[in-house]
């Protein structure tokens, strides 16, 4: 009788979670490129410990594509920050491909 349902306590704590993160932010193109930068490099670490740990011989096989991910990421960062480059950054397209378009 005296406990709170899940959904009104996801209900209460939405509210106080979505505030932090303004419409101008959620919206513009730093927003996207860190977002993305991020997911990269999750999926960096994700990658080292999934297959580096194992075996000197899938080492050897992931590190060239660790490398060619990160300065791949880097890359796509620095295109599309407006202080750097912003005739590419003015470019929406340019800045919201999929990350995974970066790996193949």
């Amino acid at each position: 009788m005296g406990s709170v349902p899940a959904a009104r306590k996801q209900a209460m704590i939405f509210p106080v979670v979505c505030p932090v993160l303004p419409d101008f932010v959620l919206s513009s193109t730093i927003f996207f490129a860190d977002f993305f930068f991020v997911y990269h490099m999750f999926a960096l670490i994700l990658v080292f410990f999934l297959f580096c740990f194992e075996t000197i011989r899938s080492f050897s096989f992931i590190f060239p594509l660790i490398i060619f991910t990160l300065r791949s990421a880097f890359e796509k960062h620095l295109k599309c920050l407006p202080t750097l480059n912003p005739e590419i950054a003015s470019d929406s397209y340019l800045c919201s491909i999929d990350p995974l378009f970066v790996l193949g």
